[in-house]
């Protein structure tokens, strides 16, 4: 999810769009969450916005299942979610 863009920009790759409609549409939902978050702090303090506002392990605790830890974005388990997981992704 690209919250900052100018309008916001949803990343769907093939293998999430297709998996099954309820996964799609569940993806979707989630990163929409992630750029309301974004826009609802910047509307409220303007910029620069943090990035934990809107995304990191506790976001994620929010955005996702209760079930999950919110490290799932994580992929490369070094701490931290960085470009480099955001390259690991396949979903």
């Amino acid at each position: 999810m690209g919250p900052f863009k100018n309008p916001p920009v949803f990343f769907l790759s093939p293998k999430s769009a297709f998996y099954s409609i309820t996964w799609c549409a569940s993806i979707i939902a989630h990163d929409a969450y992630h750029s309301k978050l974004y826009h609802d702090y910047r509307e409220k303090y303007e910029r620069p916005i943090p990035y934990n506002i809107y995304s990191g392990f506790e976001t994620e605790k929010k955005v996702h299942c209760i079930s999950l830890d919110g490290t799932h974005p994580d992929v490369n388990k070094d701490g931290k979610i960085d470009i480099n997981d955001y390259n690991l992704m396949d979903w």
